[in-house]
């Protein structure tokens, strides 16, 4: 028997017409607030992409939605899969997507536990830039202005 950890679903909100790294930095008591929209986390990226949050890290399944935001309108933007080629994909090569890069932890203990952070780390870009963007660049950036 299988036991799966479904984490709380997610919306994160992305300036519209922004391009580039998208950092969450979790755990940070100076972060910004948690929010809700009934039983949705809601990440408010700002212009930098670096949202800072006092919500806790969490595991499991995700159920995570991507959206533009401009005023009060949203607009969709659609994860592709981590495995994804441009060379194989000519007709949606201009629309935006989100690729996933993976969590990332900073400053744990060797038991993995205790971390200074943990972050999630996405590429908000046309399809076609998408490797024009490098999320450890920006990372160390961020560690190097606010952790080190």
């Amino acid at each position: 028997m299988y036991i799966f950890n479904r984490a709380e679903p997610e919306a994160i909100l992305i300036p519209k017409g922004y391009e580039g790294e998208v950092i969450i930095i979790f755990d940070q008591k100076e972060g910004a607030p948690i929010k809700y929209e009934g039983k949705e986390r809601i990440y408010e990226i700002p212009d930098n992409g670096v949202l800072v949050t006092q919500f806790a890290w969490t595991t499991g399944f995700t159920d995570r939605k991507f959206y533009y935001v401009s005023q009060r309108e949203r607009e969709n933007i659609e994860m592709v899969r981590s495995d994804y080629k441009v060379e194989q994909d000519g007709e949606h090569r201009e629309k935006v997507g989100v690729l996933d890069k993976r969590p990332f932890y900073y400053g744990c203990s060797e038991d993995g536990k205790d971390c200074v952070f943990h972050a999630d780390r996405f590429i908000v870009s046309r399809r076609k830039n998408f490797e024009q963007y490098s999320v450890e660049d920006k990372l160390n950036q961020v560690i190097e202005a606010r952790f080190e």
